[in-house]
């Protein structure tokens, strides 16, 4: 069982770090569908604050990967 539930482990968080790859890119909502028009936001995240991501798919991926040693479960 615990074999299974490591492979399915790796299935699944190699899903997940695909997934942006194979999806449709996110470009914002459109501007009508605002109940206020702003032109300039005040408050805008730059690009560097969405890196968080890429530490968040390492963890990931080095959890699933230590997910078998644990169990000494060979994938």
């Amino acid at each position: 069982m615990t074999k299974y539930r490591a492979l399915f482990l790796f299935v699944v968080t190699l899903a997940f770090g695909a997934a942006p790859f194979l999806s449709e890119p996110f470009r914002g909502y459109p501007a009508g569908s605002f109940p206020v028009d702003i032109l300039r936001p005040s408050i805008q995240p730059s690009g560097y604050a969405f890196s968080i991501w890429g530490l968040i798919y390492l963890w990931l991926a080095v959890f699933a990967a230590g997910f078998r040693n644990v169990f000494g479960v060979a994938i």
